[in-house]
């Protein structure tokens, strides 16, 4: 594991289980990338508006990237990231009254280090931060569109909790006005890809754009099996069905952007539900690449529909994405037991 979580919020709804606290929304302007970005409104104190991200595995090591956009010089220090155990703050980034970033360790109780740049309203920028937590020898790095800002090394273990579960982000602190996130993507230092900075990375949804030579599943209204399964934000008036298991819906995808140069990763999403407890009531979602069909581990479904998901770092038949395999790519979408 490697590239734990890649969020554009383009499905302009919650996933990867955000939650959050206050007014957050979806907007298509501004946007760094794709089609969205999520709103907070800048409203009350530090965090009063925020969500939250629960992390795919808990980390003493990792690099978080998000793009910032905020509309009204702040008229205070608010906290812009946290990351967590639990409830307990270990250290987070505030934008201080004079628009620069600070670092702090424990719960925004001790600062250590401080950005030199003064951030504009109406401008995105990429903020990247790499922590380790760690009695000594800790690190927290921050860098700014792709340059180095600040930095500390040392103490970054404020209490006894050893590891991040979770990832904060608040609103910029103005009063008024609001602030975006985009570009979400968050990596572990394993493996031999995607464990460092993510250098920028755009995250962007290719929806389906038409049906394959496989379509063994039934849509709901009959008619196109892809214009059922490619609307933002998702909904459950129309979808495919199988009733059976072993059953495959093959569908073309929209290709990436042209200004795309190269592929971090893929990661492969459907929304779904099971009908009952009767099979099939597990999925398995997949792509074709090259003539070759791939597919993940079946994944249990619930009774509500949900976000299932699952993230590749590199092609299953080995090596890196492609721009060419990601256009030539085609999703699979199989019913298991």
């Amino acid at each position: 594991m490697a590239l734990l979580h890649a969020i554009g919020f383009e499905w302009a709804t919650h996933e990867d289980n955000i939650s959050s606290v206050g007014s957050v929304g979806y907007s298509t302007t501004p946007k760094r990338s794709g089609n969205y970005s999520i709103c907070l409104m800048c409203a009350g104190g530090e965090f009063y508006t925020s969500f939250y991200l629960p992390l795919a595995a808990s980390l003493s090591e990792f690099f978080v990237q998000f793009a910032l956009y905020f509309t009204n010089n702040p008229t205070g220090a608010g906290g812009i990231i946290a990351w967590r155990n639990g409830t307990t703050t270990l250290g987070g980034i505030r934008l201080n009254i004079n628009r620069k970033l600070d670092v702090y360790t424990g719960n925004f109780a001790t600062l250590v280090a401080s950005g030199n740049t003064i951030l504009n309203i109406n401008t995105w920028y990429v903020i990247e931060v790499h922590v380790k937590i760690a009695d000594s020898g800790g690190v927290i790095e921050v860098r700014l569109d792709m340059n180095d800002e600040t930095a500390f090394s040392g103490d970054t273990k404020p209490g006894a909790e050893t590891q991040v579960d979770g990832l904060r982000f608040g609103n910029i602190y103005t009063g008024t006005g609001y602030s975006y996130i985009d570009d979400l993507l968050v990596h572990d230092v394993s493996g031999t890809v995607n464990n460092s900075w993510p250098n920028g990375a755009k995250v962007v949804l290719l929806k389906p754009n038409a049906d394959g030579s496989t379509l063994q599943w039934t849509p709901t209204p009959s008619g196109s099996h892809y214009a059922t399964v490619d609307e933002v934000p998702p909904s459950n008036t129309d979808y495919l069905r199988a009733a059976e298991v072993d059953k495959v819906d093959e569908l073309g995808l929209e290709d990436l952007p042209t200004e795309a140069l190269s592929v971090k990763g893929v990661v492969l999403q459907a929304w779904a539900l099971k009908g009952s407890a009767v099979s099939p009531t597990q999925l398995a979602l997949g792509l074709n690449l090259g003539g070759v069909d791939y597919y993940t581990a079946d994944k249990v479904l619930g009774t509500s529909q949900a976000l299932v998901r699952e993230l590749w770092n590199q092609k299953p038949g080995g090596g890196a994405f492609s721009v060419a395999d990601v256009n030539g790519a085609k999703l699979l979408l199989k019913s298991r037991e």
